[in-house]
């Protein structure tokens, strides 16, 4: 695909799995793909090369994805330290705010159905994360 956060997500994945080579070869094609001015997918392609030991080339990504966005890098090393309390916490209350709005609505219902997709994305990202 031509979508830079399509082969960031797919980098993310396959950093996840551990398949470090191809998840710096998503996130290259994603920086390709975003003119390479995107703070997250420097972050990212800076923890796949950590994983693979590679620090010349993590530290130059995390260094290029702080000189984009110091604030956005801040913040996502905030919402994984101690082992992503901060994330797994706003992930339950985006949870719970779903669920509310899920039983407002009766059975069967557009809305009802939008609450629900969004509910099992949330469910879904939490395993994720």
């Amino acid at each position: 695909p031509l979508d830079a956060d399509a082969w960031d997500s797919r980098g993310q994945v396959l950093s996840q799995l551990e398949r470090f080579p191809e998840s710096i070869q998503s996130h290259e094609r994603a920086l390709q793909l975003c003119n390479r001015t995107d703070p997250n997918v420097w972050y990212n392609l800076a923890v796949a090369y950590a994983a693979m030991n590679d620090t010349g080339e993590a530290t130059a990504a995390f260094s290029r994805a702080i000189d984009l966005d110091k604030n956005e890098v801040m913040a996502i090393i905030h919402n994984f330290k101690d082992g992503g309390a901060c994330l797994q916490k706003r992930r339950a209350k985006e949870r719970q705010f779903s669920l509310n709005h899920l039983n407002r609505f009766s059975m069967h219902t557009p809305e009802r159905g939008k609450w629900n997709v969004i509910t099992q994305v949330l469910d879904r990202l939490r395993t994720i994360e």
